[in-house]
């Protein structure tokens, strides 16, 4: 199924839930999961209210992280030897957003997600006074993100913001948190690993947790790494159980092309904790933000079929994916491809594709070598087609899955800016 050029006029005129329902229909006829497309259909009209009701218009209401463009929702779709899973990721905004409404109606959202699909809660419980403060601070609350596979039920995450209490607490709250979850150890080897660069070059973002049953539950840890090189990525990321040498280098080799130093957007991984892992991680992601390093659309495409090549993947399933949901053509703009991942799945290695749907234009932004902590909180700021002429973008926040482009929004205090903030999220 081709995709379907639009204008912005068009689609400025469409509501959220025509413009992605438009694009979810597009992913699973291309991934043929045609059984599945009412059920993904009928979850997006369901959990994505109110938002889904507005018009989109030439400028979000309320600039959301989930997405390089931000809008609301953002869309992958993950690549093994075996399967193709579809990726829906969005943010929960209440009819006036804000940091504490919008955490109000993340709530209620959430509530409706676990009685309609029987979702267990006891891990979201253990930790959920510690994410959910009476005052709020950073870019976001609470995001949410379902996987959808050929002939199975679809799973569901929450994305947490570890800064949502400040940047102070933030060490003293992942900490009770994963001792909560039963990862003390683990997390302590995992933070020794960046006792050498330092916290402030390779700061935590974002925490992800699966709302499902057994042992293969996940419980994510997200960072961002400033400046830094694959060398020094391929050596954080073996404190991972799965994590085979040479992943990092072949990987970068592939989709980034260059050793770094990343100067541009930073480079993200991210280190699941599952039933079992006490003394260490057991797996990685490593994500690459393909459209901070290359001129456009078609030289991201370019890259990511090489990398397809490479893994033994056929490169014509991921066209057939990008071929749906395009807009326009991929030499006439840069922002589709927001970011690529990779990690092992029983030991095979699953590329995941994040794009940006384009229901606003992905503008191209600077970022910072350094993080907001050891910097002027001006130096990095948000487009202005979506920001107020004060407000400040903080690079290093929390990050959505596949965003990060931390668009700080003002609760009833003053949120703390240093780095109050994936993503993308990254890796499903």
């Amino acid at each position: 199924m081709g995709g379907i050029f639009a204008s912005r006029e068009t689609i400025e005129g469409e509501t959220f839930l025509s413009f992605g329902a438009d694009r979810l229909r597009r992913l699973c006829r291309a991934a043929e999961m045609h059984d599945e497309e009412p059920a993904m259909l009928e979850m997006f009209e369901r959990f994505s209210h109110p938002w889904n009701r507005w018009r989109i218009g030439s400028r979000p209401r309320y600039p959301s992280n989930v997405a390089d463009d931000h809008a609301p929702l953002e869309l992958s779709a993950a690549f093994s030897a075996r399967e193709t899973e579809l990726q829906v990721y969005w943010e929960p905004l209440a009819e006036n957003p804000g940091l504490a409404s919008n955490m109000t109606a993340g709530l209620s959202v959430l509530r409706e997600l676990v009685d309609c699909y029987d979702l267990p809660t006891a891990r979201w419980g253990a930790i959920k006074d510690l994410f959910f403060p009476e005052r709020p601070r950073g870019i976001f609350t609470m995001l949410l993100g379902s996987t959808w596979g050929r002939g199975k039920p679809p799973r569901f995450k929450i994305y947490l913001n570890p800064y949502v209490r400040g940047s102070a607490a933030m060490p003293a709250l992942m900490q009770e948190a994963m001792a909560r979850l039963g990862f003390e150890r683990a997390w302590a080897a995992e933070q020794e690993k960046h006792r050498f660069r330092g916290a402030e070059l390779d700061e935590v973002t974002l925490v992800c947790l699966d709302l499902t049953r057994g042992p293969e539950a996940r419980v994510k840890v997200y960072r961002r790494h400033y400046q830094a090189t694959v060398t020094q990525l391929e050596a954080l990321a073996g404190v991972a159980r799965d994590f085979q040498p040479g992943d990092a280098e072949r990987f970068y080799g592939l989709i980034a092309g260059q050793p770094g130093p990343f100067l541009s957007k930073p480079l993200i991984t991210s280190l699941t904790f599952r039933e079992g892992d006490c003394d260490r991680p057991g797996s990685a992601t490593l994500e690459f933000p393909v459209s901070s390093y290359v001129a456009d659309d078609a030289a991201s495409s370019g890259r990511i079929e090489r990398a397809f090549t490479a893994y033994g993947l056929d490169p014509s399933r991921y066209r057939r994916i990008i071929d749906a949901i395009r807009v326009r053509p991929l030499d006439q703009g840069n922002g589709i491809h927001a970011h690529v991942t990779h990690r092992r799945v029983n030991g095979e290695p699953r590329l995941t594709v994040y794009f940006a749907t384009e229901a606003y234009p992905v503008e191209a932004t600077t970022w910072a070598a350094l993080p907001e902590s050891v910097r002027s909180p001006a130096s990095v700021r948000s487009p202005a087609s979506v920001r107020s002429p004060a407000s400040v973008r903080s690079p290093a926040s929390a990050r959505g899955p596949g965003s990060a482009r931390g668009v700080e929004h003002t609760a009833a205090e003053p949120p703390d800016h240093a780095p109050e903030s994936r993503q993308s999220p990254a890796g499903p």
